[in-house]
């Protein structure tokens, strides 16, 4: 939706107070969450106002937080439009089923300097079996953006054909839909528009290679409003909405191995994220306040997002990392991290600490 004949100035004036607010927002939560979790409270009680203030204020908080992220480049976005039509020479670039960003995302040290996107790209954005592949051997870059990456190999494992319809060429561009609310809890659609250019030291497929998950990591940057904005990390549930308009679920204890089971036959999106290990994070690390489990055994990348790709007959849970297919190795760690996870349900429980859900995409 773009403000015709708006005010430009008022409009980046409120887009850079949301964006303070934003920040100011976050801290006060993360401060929040590392005294309460950090007290030295135990039993039952505990447990049950832990509960709450994870339903009542966490999850809510984290939403108000990405909420007034997105209005804030909603409203700066409008504004450069509006810009761009009110010149001479302007026209706002708008892509269809709404509003449209269009614009390379800034680049950071970490993100490294852009690089062309190979023209085979273009066909496999329109091919459902390409971005299930992609999906597949998707493997991390540079940038910690593993929040990000989980979800969209899950969404397009799950269901790439949704990806598909929500990808695509046109006039020489990239362009990706992503969905948001508006002032009313109204699900949007927002169409972002990016050259055919991605991170240097972005995503890309298990051969090494530019991937259709390259475009979507780009264009989700550029909704954010740069690379610096998703490099270091985020709650799952965020982009999760982001990909596929539907609301999510974070469960604080692990669901069953039966209910992750029926979550994925229902074609529903499930990742699952792990604690940090010992001697990382602090009173006041987002990553650290919920470490209820103990340290992260070594065999698992600790604060990373993992997709939940199934669960066997044997009652297995199966875990794919956004690392590659070859994992890696975690910084200070010699213990080689695999890119995939066969797990009992007790070795699920050790390693992972919430896991988020989302309806299938078309439904």
């Amino acid at each position: 939706m773009t403000f015709l004949g708006a005010e430009t100035n008022m409009l980046a004036a409120w887009a850079d107070h949301a964006e303070r607010m934003q920040s100011q927002l976050d801290s006060l939560l993360q401060a929040m969450r590392g005294a309460v979790r950090s007290a030295g409270w135990v039993g039952p009680d505990c447990e049950a106002f832990l509960s709450a203030f994870s339903a009542q204020v966490e999850h809510p908080g984290a939403h108000a937080v990405e909420l007034l992220g997105t209005l804030g480049r909603r409203a700066r976005s409008d504004a450069e439009e509006q810009d761009a039509a009110s010149a001479a020479d302007g026209s706002a670039a708008v892509g269809p089923g709404g509003g449209g960003d269009r614009s390379s995302p800034k680049t950071t040290e970490d993100s490294g300097d852009p690089v062309a996107v190979p023209a085979g790209v273009q066909d496999d954005v329109g091919d459902p079996a390409a971005i299930r592949r992609d999906a597949e051997g998707i493997t991390q870059g540079g940038m910690g953006d593993c929040f990000f990456l989980a979800p969209l190999a899950a969404v397009a494992r799950t269901n790439p054909a949704f990806l598909e319809e929500n990808v695509w060429f046109e006039d020489g561009q990239y362009h990706v839909r992503f969905y948001e609310k508006d002032f009313l809890g109204r699900v949007q659609e927002r169409i972002v528009t990016v050259d055919p250019e991605v991170a240097g030291n972005g995503v890309r497929d298990s051969n090494g290679d530019i991937s259709t998950m390259s475009i979507v990591e780009t264009a989700y940057a550029s909704h954010r409003g740069g690379y610096g904005e998703i490099e270091n990390g985020g709650h799952a549930a965020d982009p999760m909405f982001t990909l596929t308009g539907q609301d999510t679920r974070t469960y604080d204890d692990e669901p069953s191995i039966d209910q992750l089971r029926d979550e994925l036959a229902a074609g529903h999106v499930v990742v699952a994220d792990t604690g940090p290990r010992d001697g990382e994070g602090g009173l006041f690390d987002a990553e650290s306040w919920s470490d209820r489990d103990g340290a992260v055994p070594r065999d698992t990348v600790s604060t990373h997002v993992y997709v939940v790709t199934d669960v066997t007959e044997d009652g297995h849970v199966v875990l794919q990392n956004p690392w590659g297919p070859d994992g890696g190795f975690q910084s200070d760690d010699d213990v080689h991290k695999p890119g995939e996870l066969v797990l009992t349900e007790e070795e699920y429980r050790e390693r992972f600490q919430n896991v988020t859900i989302s309806e299938d995409p078309e439904s």
